[in-house]
């Protein structure tokens, strides 16, 4: 029940912020599920996530426009990364999926290597992608088309290490769950 409390608190502190005009940046967020990976990435830093992985982006470290979105990542002993994002990933590649590109793309990250998909996806070189967050993965696993889950939520893949560094250089704030 403490981690609830903690997560409502996250959320009401930065909408506080948000409605006095006091977030004057623009925020990404990262839920974590475990504190270690955390200590990691700070004495690392932060890095994509790479292998055999169906995440709707494919390979990457991911991050969400939805501080609520974050947050269902969440888990108690968890940790909820802030990134600020005003200068849009500096001087590195942004990459925006949408449409059909979007469809094609999430579907092949994300059913790739099963009986019902065996082209690999695009292979981008981008140091970000950024597109809508996936509101039906397991219907996609069965080769359904994805739907974005609406509201705004956009995610926003580091896929290169310079990308990654970039985020670990401008994270501001993390919120033990």
């Amino acid at each position: 029940m403490a981690a609830q409390g903690n997560r409502e608190a996250i959320k009401q502190m930065l909408e506080m912020e948000e409605a006095q005009g006091k977030r004057k940046r623009s925020y990404i967020y990262r839920g974590i599920k475990r504190r270690d990976d955390v200590f990691q990435a700070l004495g690392y830093g932060l890095g994509a996530t790479w292998g055999y992985i169906q995440h709707d982006m494919g390979n990457g470290l991911y991050f969400a426009t939805s501080l609520k979105r974050a947050l269902d990542y969440t888990r108690p002993g968890g940790c909820l990364l802030v990134v600020d994002w005003e200068e849009h990933g500096g001087c590195l590649s942004l990459k925006y999926l949408s449409g059909s590109e979007w469809d094609v793309f999430m579907k092949a990250c994300i059913c790739f290597g099963t009986e019902n998909w065996s082209t690999p996806p695009n292979q981008y070189t981008d140091d970000f992608l950024i597109g809508p967050i996936t509101k039906n993965y397991s219907q996609i696993m069965a080769c359904n088309d994805p739907i974005p889950s609406g509201g705004g939520d956009f995610q926003i893949c580091a896929r290169t290490p310079a990308a990654c560094s970039w985020m670990t250089k401008h994270l501001v704030a993390i919120f033990y769950v």
